[in-house]
């Protein structure tokens, strides 16, 4: 998988959380950096959602569709992973991030 196809299925594990029955109680705070463009305002989005005591990601996901809608309906054609799974796969663009800068500013 390419780092865009992670972070669309990332964030679609959290626009579809609601409608598959994920347990929101994994749901964790994203770094919005590790997205590019749209997909970081989305992330933004998202955190604001999972601050809040309900976190109802359906509601976000509408709201989604209809401010973002080109890359809405590019995270909706992927296959959201668990919250644990998304968990994984957004550590590790943390880390290939953060190696980025270390490596820029070794250079």
């Amino acid at each position: 998988m390419t780092s865009i196809d992670i972070q669309r299925a990332t964030l679609a594990s959290f626009l579809w959380a609601d409608d598959l029955g994920l347990d929101t109680k994994d749901a964790f705070l994203l770094d919005p950096y590790v997205f590019d463009g749209d997909r970081r305002v989305i992330a933004h989005k998202i955190n604001d959602t999972t601050q809040t005591e309900d976190r109802f990601y359906s509601l976000l996901n509408m709201r989604i569709q209809n401010e973002v809608p080109h890359e809405w309906m590019e995270i909706s054609t992927y296959t959201p992973f668990s919250l644990e799974r998304a968990k994984l796969y957004h550590d590790d663009l943390v880390r290939e991030r953060n190696n980025k800068i270390i490596s820029g500013a070794a250079a």
